[in-house]
């Protein structure tokens, strides 16, 4: 599972159709500031993704730089915005992940702890999904997984996105929120044993 970060494009509640660079998948995008990503899981996340690549493309010297760099060999769901020319200032320091689910099966949402009771995170049903905007705060909890179209890549599957907190909303393509994105502090309990169910349907995208 992926650091806390700000979300950007969340297409959870339905696929992202409609626009030019539509992925018609269910789709979302956090900007996740480079000492958060470092402290809190973002290593693990470069290695798991590393580790398919290698296995996948059959070449044991891939590095993270192929996906991440300003001119990758592979897409990955990985970007240094660093190395993005184009950049806005309030993306720079960031790193970008991108995560979908197939079109046919949506990602379970999760909220952000335990139910004390039932030692289960609770599933958000589609309202509160649907009310889920770009500016809050989340997390992705998703397998990797490689591609032949296009050049070849890796890619997220996002079997869940945990919620982590309400954030000050931004609109697309003008995101002057994310100053605050420095200072993510949130609480969530671990999704290690999120999975206790061999039949779950998001399984079958890994």
């Amino acid at each position: 599972y992926s650091p806390v970060g700000v979300v950007s494009f969340p297409y959870l509640a339905a696929p992202d159709v409609g626009r030019t660079e539509s992925s018609n998948k269910y789709s979302v995008e956090l900007y996740i500031p480079k000492a958060e990503w470092a402290k809190n899981g973002g290593k693990e996340c470069e290695a798991a993704v590393l580790k398919v690549a290698k296995e996948f493309f059959k070449n044991p010297e891939i590095t993270l730089e192929d996906f991440t760099g300003s001119s990758p060999s592979y897409k990955g769901p990985f970007k240094d915005m660093d190395t993005d020319k184009k950049a806005h200032d309030y993306q720079k320091g960031c790193i970008r992940v991108r995560a979908k689910a197939s079109a046919e099966y949506p990602p379970t949402v999760i909220g952000p702890r335990k139910d004390p009771e039932t030692g289960k995170f609770p599933v958000w049903g589609i309202e509160m999904v649907k009310a889920i905007k770009g500016g809050d705060y989340g997390r992705l909890i998703g397998s990797v997984y490689g591609y032949p179209q296009q050049g070849g890549g890796i890619a997220i599957g996002m079997n869940f996105f945990q919620f982590a907190k309400e954030g000050k909303a931004i609109g697309q393509g003008k995101m002057a929120a994310l100053k605050d994105l420095g200072e993510i502090e949130v609480d969530l309990d671990s999704p290690d044993d999120i999975r206790d169910t061999e039949d779950d349907p998001q399984l079958r995208f890994a």
